[in-house]
């Protein structure tokens, strides 16, 4: 610790006490000077290191500062541009954005490289019953990264942007809803939600949260009244903790299941989701699918075996009218992340689940 001798400097500075007892008494003033001197120059040195470490994390969060101030700047500045601005001239393509809530404009990333599908992980407490929190750890669940604000609100404006001008319309055309692409206003926009706390109790809270989107005309739903499904301008997709029970049992319902696709070799679990659109999508891990996290074809990709797998869960979803989208698959190297890519791509895969948005926007 500062301000203690080592041992090496407990024995330098006997042997200077006994060097004093030789010198001169006229030497001895100019002896002393210089043990002074050496003591200051330590207390200079450990003032400088301390200068530094202060001035260092003053620094360090002033710029995190400024970082969030201006990313705050940037979603407000993106809250009030204009949907046709945002996704005029942008190809809508096949891809997921996987932890959407992750990237630095969530939401707005996705929908610039025109990803047709994008996830939030959210969760849902008791203790603040007006809040869903978006958020892959909670450990980190901050109550500025909530639903409303990161998700709902944005869509909201965007979609009803799209759909204001009346005046226009022919009385005999059609009065669905108008998406949130530029290119395709008809184009639904897959919203992933992965539930992580209860599911029962997210899903109640979450239909409250979505009553604007179902008044206003603006979701996907099933009537089992009918055995009618009507697509609109977004199509919500429950994951996770999903409480099957309390989603089927509706009688109009707004919220469709993540199947497990893996399951889906059990001829009783694939009847859980393949009937009254219960379920428009698939997904599971590589992992899942072929137990290996790994590509086992190397740089080349998936292995013949691992191929054939897939596709053949592929082939019992598309049989059954239901998407697929397969994760977790490698991300290093990038040769064989892309390879990967390439083989899901031909094997039929609906949806691309990515990480590396850019990355994925030249596959397609």
């Amino acid at each position: 610790m500062f301000g203690m001798l080592t041992e090496t400097q407990a024995q330098q500075e006997e042997r200077l006490l006994d060097e004093e007892e030789k010198i001169a008494p006229t030497a001895i003033y100019d002896l002393k000077l210089l043990r002074e001197c050496k003591s200051s120059r330590r207390r200079w040195k450990f003032f400088c290191v301390l200068v530094f470490i202060l001035t260092f994390t003053s620094v360090a969060q002033l710029y995190l500062s400024l970082s969030e101030f201006k990313n705050q700047l940037l979603v407000t500045t993106l809250n009030r541009v204009k949907s046709a601005e945002l996704t005029k001239d942008i190809d809508i393509i096949p891809i997921h954005s996987h932890n959407d809530e992750w990237r630095r404009l969530p939401l707005y990333d996705a929908l610039r490289v025109g990803a047709q599908s994008v996830e939030a992980d959210i969760w849902y407490f008791d203790s603040d019953p007006e809040t869903i929190f978006v958020g892959h750890n909670k450990v980190f669940l901050s109550s500025k990264w909530n639903l409303d604000d990161m998700y709902l609100n944005p869509l909201f404006s965007l979609i009803g942007q799209n759909n204001i001008a009346k005046r226009f319309e022919d009385e005999n055309v059609s009065t669905r809803r108008n998406g949130i692409f530029y290119n395709n206003l008809h184009q639904t926009l897959y919203f992933y939600l992965d539930i992580k706390s209860n599911g029962e109790k997210t899903m109640a809270a979450l239909e409250d949260k979505l009553s604007p989107f179902i008044n206003n005309e603006y979701l996907s739903y099933y009537d089992s009244e009918t055995d009618e499904f009507v697509e609109g301008p977004i199509t919500v997709i429950i994951t996770g903790n999903y409480p099957y029970d309390f989603i089927v049992s509706k009688t109009k319902r707004f919220f469709f299941i993540d199947a497990p696709l893996f399951k889906f070799k059990d001829d009783e679990e694939l009847a859980k989701y393949n009937h009254s659109f219960i379920s428009l999508a698939s997904s599971a891990s590589l992992y899942e699918l072929t137990e290996s996290r790994r590509a086992l074809g190397g740089v080349s990709g998936l292995s013949e075996s691992q191929v054939e797998t897939i596709s053949s869960y592929i082939d019992i979803a598309h049989n059954n009218d239901i998407k697929v989208r397969v994760w977790e698959t490698p991300s290093w190297p990038i040769r064989t992340r892309n390879e990967v890519w390439k083989q899901l791509i031909t094997l039929g895969a609906d949806t691309l689940n990515v990480d590396d948005l850019y990355a994925a926007t030249t596959f397609f």
